[in-house]
């Protein structure tokens, strides 16, 4: 009898330890805020021309992330300089879609969603690209290349000229 007592009280401290683990894991998936999920997917710093730059969004999440006052800013490996490639972006980028914010000069066949606000912030070698939910503030995503002062694990190589550096877009599950 005493063997199944303690085969009884181990199931159910085993099946309230799942419970509790899939209800605070469900708590959290569903707290996180949305432009968490926003990733810089894809940067090319250099094609036909020096200023043949884009950077591309994506939203691996299930719903639409509007970035309307995000910010994207470039971060110099000299003394870590940062300058705003837009100070103020717009748009929504929809679920499991891209945004693209291209350089005034870009001559790529995809039409850009945006432009960077200044054709003096162009990115270079060495370089790191951040996006911000606000004003330069909260983080959203960080991508360093080459010698880049700022990267979020360690720094990808610096792309060839008309190539890019790209991050494997996936799903994430809520």
């Amino acid at each position: 009898m005493q063997r199944k007592t303690t085969f009884f009280l181990l199931i159910t401290s085993a099946f309230i330890s799942l419970l509790a683990f899939s209800l605070s894991h469900l708590s959290i998936a569903q707290a996180a805020p949305a432009g968490d999920a926003i990733v810089i997917s894809e940067i090319q710093i250099g094609g036909a021309t020096a200023n043949d730059e884009f950077v591309e969004l994506y939203n691996p999440s299930d719903i639409a992330v509007d970035i309307a006052g995000w910010r994207l800013t470039r971060k110099s490996t000299s003394g870590g300089t940062q300058t705003n490639l837009v100070s103020s972006l717009s748009g929504v980028i929809p679920a499991h879609g891209y945004f693209l914010i291209a350089h005034p000069n870009y001559t790529g066949t995809t039409v850009p969603d945006m432009a960077y606000s200044a054709t003096s912030s162009a990115v270079t070698d060495n370089n790191s690209i951040v996006l911000y939910s606000d004003n330069g503030i909260t983080t959203v995503d960080l991508v360093g290349m080459g010698a880049a002062s700022a990267s979020e694990s360690a720094a990808a190589l610096n792309p060839q000229e008309s190539m890019s550096i790209e991050r494997k877009a996936s799903s994430i599950s809520t």
